[in-house]
Formats: C-alpha cells, sequence, structure tokens
C-alpha cells in the first residue's frame, strides 16, 4: 500500500561557524508517522506538542491538507510519487492525505 512519510522537527539548524542559517532541520527528530495513501482522505495522529516543521516523503501521487482537522481532496496541494517537501506547522495539527493522479 502506499504510503506518506512524515517526520516531525522542533526547529532548523543553529547557525554555523560562519553565522549563516542552516537550511536544513535539526536532528533528531522529534516524531516519525506513517499514513496510508487511500483512496479516501485518511489524517495522521496530532503532530507533538513541540513539532514547527514535518518533512513529508510519499510513494505515490497524492494530494495533501494540513490543519486542525484537515481533509484531503483531489483539487487540494499534489506531491509526485517520490517528492519530499517541508512545511512548517502548528504543534498538535494534522496531515491528511489522498490518492491521486
Amino acid at each position: 500500500m502506499a504510503a506518506a512519510y512524515i517526520t516531525e522537527y522542533r526547529a532548523i539548524g543553529t547557525p554555523g561557524p560562519s553565522g549563516h542559517q542552516h537550511q536544513a532541520p535539526k536532528e533528531p527528530a522529534l516524531a516519525q508517522q506513517i499514513v496510508n495513501i487511500a483512496a479516501s482522505s485518511t489524517q495522521s495522529s496530532p503532530f507533538n506538542t513541540e513539532t514547527r516543521l514535518i518533512r513529508v516523503n510519499v510513494d505515490a501521487i497524492c494530494s495533501i491538507a494540513i490543519g486542525v482537522s484537515p481533509t484531503a481532496v483531489v483539487t487540494a496541494q499534489r506531491l509526485s510519487a517520490g517528492q519530499t517537501e517541508f512545511f512548517a506547522v502548528e504543534p498538535g495539527h494534522r496531515i491528511a492525505v489522498i490518492q491521486n493522479v
């Protein structure tokens, strides 16, 4: 079954010796979830109370929605199979996914 792999982070990396902010999440991750991608909208568990950034990797074409109690629809934001994206989020929110073409 197709899946969306959600990794939750507290923040992006701290500034390095040059003072430039790292453009990557600060490891270790707070939590990880796998959400099945199906013909109907499927929600994740609520994000950790410290989560501010998520990494989403999907292994099938899908659409997503993020919010308090989101419902993904095929006209929502679309991700391609194998795509990885980062999103700033609110603690306690969820991500929902649905199959798309």
